[in-house]
């Protein structure tokens, strides 16, 4: 949870993020398309979040393949 968020008194947050989802289930090449509230950072932690996600990519004949997906990740604070 954010700091900023926490010091505002803000207790929740959304981010909508794109990121590629790799054959080996890591995410790559991330962005951000909204944030709400926006300024209280929580665009900055769901990034961060990001780098230690993984995910079980789609399959063609058995072999995993990597592809772009869109994610929503929630703040809640409490």
């Amino acid at each position: 949870f954010p700091d900023r968020a926490a010091e505002r008194g803000i207790e929740s947050g959304v981010v909508s993020l794109t990121c590629v989802v790799n054959a080996n289930g890591s995410a790559s090449d991330c962005q951000i398309v909204s944030e709400t509230p926006t300024g209280a950072g929580f665009g900055q932690s769901a990034l961060r979040s990001m780098r230690s996600a993984r995910f079980a990519p789609g399959t063609v004949n058995g072999v995993a393949q990597g592809g772009r997906a869109r994610f929503n990740v929630r703040f809640r604070l409490g």
